[in-house]
Formats: C-alpha cells, sequence, structure tokens
C-alpha cells in the first residue's frame, strides 16, 4: 500500500530561523542589562541608551524582520527612522554635537532612497507607496519641528533642505500616480 503525504514538506529555513531567535535572545538582553547596569555604576552621560537603541536595530533587522510589508520601500523608511532616532538619540546625551543637522541629512539621504526605490519600478511600486507617504509626512513634521527649535542657530538649512525634499517627493508622487494616488488612500482609511 503506497501512503501519499499532502502535506508540504517541513521547511528547515523556519526552524533554524526560530532557533536563531531562541539562542540570540538572552545574550542580546543580558547585553541590554549589562550595558544600563555599568553605566549606572560608572555614571557619567546615558551611552547605555545608545548601545541598548543600537541591540535593538540589529534585532529588529536580523532576527524580527517586519514580515507584512517586507517590501524594498518599507525597509528603507524603516532604516531611515531607526538611523535617525539614533542620531537624535545621541544628540539629546550629547548636545554639543550638531545632531539634528545630522539627522536632517539622514532623512534627506533616506527620502532620497526610497523615493529613488518607489519609483524606479513605479508598476509594481504602486501598492507601497503608503510607507512612502507615511515617511515623508513624518519628515516634514521632524525637519518643521528641528526647524523651529533651532531657530537662529547655524546650519538649520539642513532642516530646509529635508522639508523642501520631502515636498517634492510628495508633490512628485501625487502628480505621476494620479487617481492610483486617492484609491491607495481610500484602500488605507477605507473612505
Amino acid at each position: 500500500m503506497n501512503i501519499k503525504v499532502v502535506y508540504p514538506a517541513k521547511n528547515i529555513r523556519r526552524d533554524l530561523r526560530r532557533n536563531a531567535i531562541y539562542w540570540a535572545k538572552f545574550p542580546f538582553l543580558l547585553a541590554a542589562f549589562v550595558c544600563g547596569l555599568v553605566n549606572i555604576l560608572v555614571g557619567g552621560p546615558a551611552w547605555s541608551v545608545i548601545a541598548i537603541w543600537s541591540l535593538w536595530m540589529i534585532w529588529s533587522f536580523v532576527f524580527t524582520p517586519t514580515l507584512v510589508e517586507h517590501n524594498r520601500t518599507s525597509i528603507a523608511v524603516k532604516t531611515s527612522i531607526h538611523i535617525t532616532i539614533l542620531i537624535v538619540i545621541i544628540y539629546l546625551i550629547f548636545p554639543k554635537w550638531p545632531g539634528i543637522e545630522v539627522a536632517s541629512l539622514v532623512v534627506v539621504a533616506g527620502l532620497i532612497t526610497t523615493a529613488t526605490l518607489f519609483f524606479s519600478n513605479i508598476a509594481r511600486q504602486k501598492q507601497n507607496f503608503f510607507p512612502l507617504l507615511i515617511f515623508v509626512v513624518i519628515s516634514i513634521v521632524f525637519s518643521a519641528v528641528a526647524l523651529y527649535l533651532r531657530k537662529g542657530r547655524p546650519l538649520e538649512w539642513a532642516m530646509i533642505v529635508s522639508i523642501s525634499v520631502a515636498l517634492a517627493i510628495f508633490l512628485s508622487t501625487a502628480i505621476i500616480l494620479r487617481i492610483n494616488f486617492f484609491r491607495e488612500f481610500k484602500k488605507r482609511f477605507m473612505l
């Protein structure tokens, strides 16, 4: 008697990933705990926050990447946002460093990279325009707040460039996608 197997073959890659997450969780938590403890014992600026955020970035990109919106536009947006947050954290801990200007330039680079990835294959990336739109809105808000807080100080041009690039990408997306631009809004917000 021949038995026909109807179940799919076991996915070994998924098991390897699950095992990697299981075995990496403890060292990551231990490293975060040790960083915080050493920083408290030694004193000084809160450098452990920078280390913990960096550990979180590694964890979220390597071990637990986003699976629902796992496309190149979303990955570029996520990377830019994480790096910008890291730079702002560094600036909050070491305020003499021009971190807000650097963060604005990282936002501009992220916007240009994301827009390039999006517009390089517009027919296929049409459904992925929402992460780009959210990033544009976040960039405008971040740059406007940074420009307001840094008013009168040198290097405020970086925030102005960030706002300008974000608005240019928003308008070019609306012009290129035309009717699909509003259809995506209707889909996302169920209008």
